[in-house]
């Protein structure tokens, strides 16, 4: 019995050095995930490019060229959520994609920052923000939060 006792130590002892790396690699997104949040990020996407149009009209940049650049910046944000979706599906890569859509998310809050918008389009926002977020730590990247000094944007209170 006292034999047996080191054996069955060193043996447990190397079972448990042996399922911790798979602990740690279930912590990480696999592909089905990634596809799940990028198409999350798709739908999110779509849902506030309707809120933000709606909510562009009751800024003051309604009826400017601004207007008309905030909205095409916003399309072209969504589209590039399609696209990074489609070639993930296509290619299992999206890196280089979700770098440009990082870039382009940081130009919208910044946008968001400038003028005020209303709660329906910030809670869309952050729940476009909240899968950037995910995919950027699939892919080791930086957050969008951590990319627009960690806050949020705000709408503007009346004076």
């Amino acid at each position: 019995m006292n034999r047996l006792f080191p054996a069955v130590w060193i043996g447990a002892l190397l079972l448990s050095g042996f399922s911790a790396p798979s602990a740690m690699a279930q912590s990480r997104m696999n592909d089905h995930d990634v596809a799940a949040t990028m198409k999350n990020l798709k739908e999110d996407a779509k849902s506030f490019r309707s809120a933000f149009d709606h909510s562009v009209h009751k800024t003051s940049i309604r009826r400017t060229s601004q207007e008309k650049s905030a909205k095409s910046q916003v399309k072209t944000f969504e589209h590039q959520t399609h696209y990074l979706l489609e070639n993930f599906k296509d290619k299992k890569q999206g890196g280089n994609e979700l770098r440009s859509v990082l870039d382009s998310a940081q130009q919208i809050y910044g946008l968001l920052q400038a003028e005020g918008y209303d709660d329906t389009t910030i809670a869309r926002w952050n729940k476009v923000t909240a899968d950037l977020d995910n995919l950027a730590q699939a892919y080791n990247l930086p957050t969008a939060s951590s990319q627009s000094s960690q806050s949020s944007p705000t709408t503007s209170q009346p004076n």
